[in-house]
């Protein structure tokens, strides 16, 4: 990658000078920036690619143009340093719009306030969650980003696995590897997020492992993954047949390939086309690219939509209605409403799970996608 000037005689001014430029190349690319600096073509020394001769204001011009320059091949010399191979457009804009004063608490908090209004309430929660830890571990101060490094995750997180009281003078359990996990991933997130936008240094970035930065799998670990259930061990579950709300849902996502039980909430009637079952998942749903879900739909899982649509036949179905008596179109209208109720049944439904797999004689710790792992 390379800078230098150029006088470019092919464009002029009212005037007829013509405009000074700064030449950026990378490879087979590119780019010129204007530096707004103009001048006659017998000021221009094209062996030497610098000003010549006397002019008014020569002295001025030389000053825009090579501080301007001196900018970037700076800049450039930074990368080369950090071994960081950019595309023009990014140099342009590292030059052009620097790195911006803010602070991570007051960055935690305008993240979150775009992931709100976007509609990702659970993004938002997480970090709202961390960023509420790690204020409590700078006794409600503040920080920026270039102090955040091993040190001090090193010590957020012996700080996290420690035992509290509340003031009642209960205990309260201190976070486990996959807390300390989720926390150090969400920081992780803001620091990447902050970088594209010019917010933070890529220097200042704790958790390059290249280089010796903080590796959030090995100092926290996460536990093996939750074991799929084997298809005797599906026909035991259902075998039960309860009647009730929470079993329903189970046998639900297990014959409709494992659906989350987010994605299970928000199916609606008008999801239901041609013999089947058509949505886009939630967690994707700010992906422009993501492709439509389309299941087809087992008997059992019809069986299950008839029961709850007998039950909705009595008031009159609207196609925009929920299938299953999770959300309410009418009650949870926002996004943080259909978040909170969704929470809530889902911390229900974990627990009846665990009653159904003790009915069921299997050992193993079952949770609402334990079903869904199995296909």
């Amino acid at each position: 990658m390379k800078a230098t000037l150029f006088f470019n005689t092919k464009k002029n001014n009212t005037d007829g000078e013509h405009p000074i430029w700064i030449r950026l190349s990378r490879k087979d690319k590119i780019k010129y920036v204007a530096t707004g600096q103009y001048l006659p073509e017998k000021n221009w020394d094209k062996k030497k690619n610098s000003i010549k001769g006397s002019h008014e204001y020569r002295e001025e011009i030389e000053n825009t143009i090579f501080e301007k320059l001196t900018k970037y091949i700076k800049k450039i010399k930074e990368l080369k340093a950090q071994n960081r191979d950019v595309s023009l457009d990014k140099l342009i804009q590292m030059v052009e719009n620097p790195v911006r004063d803010i602070t991570v608490i007051d960055y935690f908090d305008k993240r979150i306030k775009e992931l709100k209004a976007e509609g990702r309430v659970g993004n938002a929660m997480a970090y709202q969650t961390a960023k509420n830890s790690l204020k409590r571990y700078l006794n409600n101060g503040d920080c920026i980003f270039s102090d955040i490094d091993y040190s001090f995750l090193d010590g957020w997180a012996r700080k996290l696995r420690e035992s509290s009281y509340n003031k009642e003078g209960n205990e309260i359990r201190g976070a486990d590897n996959a807390g300390i996990n989720n926390y150090m991933r969400t920081l992780r997130a803001l620091f990447n997020h902050a970088i594209k936008n010019n917010y933070c240094k890529f220097e200042d970035y704790p958790f390059d492992e290249r280089t010796g930065g903080y590796s959030i799998n090995k100092n926290h670990p996460m536990s093996k993954q939750q074991k799929a259930l084997t298809s005797a061990e599906m026909k035991k579950l259902i075998g039960l047949n309860i009647d009730e709300d929470y079993f329903r849902y189970m046998v639900f996502m297990y014959y409709a390939g494992g659906i989350d039980f987010v994605d299970l909430a928000h199916l609606q009637y008008n999801l239901i086309r041609e013999g089947q079952i058509r949505y886009y998942r939630r967690k994707l749903i700010n992906k422009p690219d993501q492709m439509e879900i389309r299941l087809g739909i087992h008997p059992m899982a019809q069986k299950i939509i008839e029961h709850y649509k007998s039950k909705r036949d009595k008031v009159s179905i609207d196609n925009k209605d929920y299938i299953f008596p999770i959300l309410n179109r009418h009650i949870h209208e926002s996004e943080q409403q259909k978040h909170d109720r969704i929470k809530k049944v889902l911390r229900a439904f974990n627990k009846e799970l665990k009653v159904y797999a003790s009915k069921a004689g299997i050992t193993d710790n079952l949770i609402s996608n334990s079903s869904g792992k199995q296909l």
